[in-house]
């Protein structure tokens, strides 16, 4: 990616070679830190003393900015690269354990800052000051402790500002791992950033869409004191707590096992939305019926059933996305949604659609829409149109592609 041209000693020659491995995997080595700058040239130290070590060249080259140091980087501190506006963006080098007050204090121009899995501890204020900063990278899979040091209060000891101290709390994100987002909200200093977490993985280096675990449901209901859940369902149902989060959004139920089935814990309420986790494989009897606020559902992959009135008498639910691995659709699972317009079933082989006589043929999506179409893979659509239970709704099929 770059190479180093000036070698000043032995160690430096040593420490040139293992910051080229470093680069390779698209971090600093240890006597590194990365940066870009606003005019694309080098940012000018005004003081170095803050980082511990010697600085032996400071270079700007392909769109990159290198800060080498004649040794590892343990402290960023105080004041060290503070007042320096001509920083856009800063990589710390994964050495780094422990980022003092002010630091990067009033870097005007910063608007990312990556702080590798090394970091323990960051002091109070290291970033404030940084009115622009709208990013910021924490691969520590645990949170770092966010020290308060007295001498950098102001007043009132329980009035401080947060980690970041974004100034723009609506634009700023954190981006933390997306397996750990547990620890960080457990921590009451990130809490408070809970608002700004998007989980990330750092290995694939993609933004990762929040899903429930295996044992727990998510659904909204358009508050966020007002519980769906009754008393009776704790026990009748095994559920271990239910709590809104400001983070998500929405209600999280957690359960005492993992979720393989959902019942009608959810039925005749105000739900909007809901999501269930990859581990459930039926969608019980009545298990969302009557509930009229809801306006789409995705039904998982690993859900191979959909039970009697599942969803019946869902008279908002306008959409459903069918998972993969639906293989059998019982009567009436849908029936009387009388504003679904849209089903997406991208399955090749048909799911067993059971059709039931009372007085006549009873079939999935009988007294749904009138403009509803059901999207199949186009190669398909013969044999669903030709398949017991789809059959009926021949004329509502359309190909699509998936």
């Amino acid at each position: 990616m770059r190479k180093l041209i000036l070698f000043v000693s032995a160690l430096s020659l040593l420490l040139s070679v293992n910051a080229s491995a470093y680069a390779q995997a698209n971090s600093p080595a240890p006597n590194e830190i990365w940066y870009t700058s606003a005019d694309g040239q080098v940012v000018e130290l005004s003081d170095t003393e803050g980082l511990e070590n010697t600085v032996v060249s400071n270079t700007y080259e392909n769109g990159k900015g290198i800060i080498l140091l004649d040794g590892e980087l343990t402290t960023i501190g105080e004041f060290a690269l503070a007042y320096l506006s001509g920083f856009t963006s800063i990589t710390i080098p994964n050495s780094v354990n422990t980022i003092k007050a002010f630091a990067f204090g009033f870097c005007e121009g910063l608007t990312s800052i990556t702080i590798p899995e090394s970091v323990r501890e960051i002091e109070i204020s290291a970033f404030w000051g940084c009115e622009n900063l709208k990013s910021a990278y924490c691969k520590s899979t645990t949170p770092p402790t966010y020290v308060i040091v007295e001498d950098w209060l102001d007043g009132d000891e329980g009035d401080y500002p947060s980690v970041f101290s974004p100034s723009n709390t609506e634009e700023f994100k954190l981006y933390i791992p997306h397996n750990c987002i547990g620890a960080y909200m457990a921590d009451e200093e990130w809490n408070k950033l809970a608002s700004n977490f998007v989980l990330y993985d750092f290995a694939k280096g993609e933004v990762c869409i929040p899903k429930p675990a295996k044992n727990e449901i998510w659904y909204t209901n358009g508050s966020r004191y007002n519980s769906s859940i009754s008393e009776d369902s704790y026990s009748n149902y095994g559920i271990v707590s239910e709590e809104y989060s400001s983070w998500l959004e929405c209600w999280v139920v957690t359960f005492s096992s993992t979720v393989t089935s959902v019942e009608d814990m959810l039925s005749k309420t105000g739900i909007r939305s809901v999501i269930l986790p990859e581990s459930v494989t039926e969608i019980g009897v009545d298990a969302f019926a009557y509930c009229h606020k809801l306006t789409t559902i995705t039904i998982p992959n690993s859900v191979t059933t959909i039970n009697l009135t599942a969803f019946g008498h869902c008279s908002s639910l306008e959409e459903v996305i069918l998972g993969k691995g639906v293989k059998h659709i019982v009567s009436g699972a849908f029936f009387d949604c009388e504003s679904l317009k849209r089903v997406y079933c991208n399955i090749a082989t048909p799911p067993q659609a059971t059709v039931l006589t009372v007085n006549s043929l009873w079939c999935a999506f009988d007294d749904c829409s009138q403009d509803l179409k059901i999207y199949v893979p186009r190669k398909k659509v013969q044999t669903y149109k030709a398949t017991r239970g789809w059959k009926n709704y021949a004329a509502n099929i359309v190909g699509h592609d998936f």
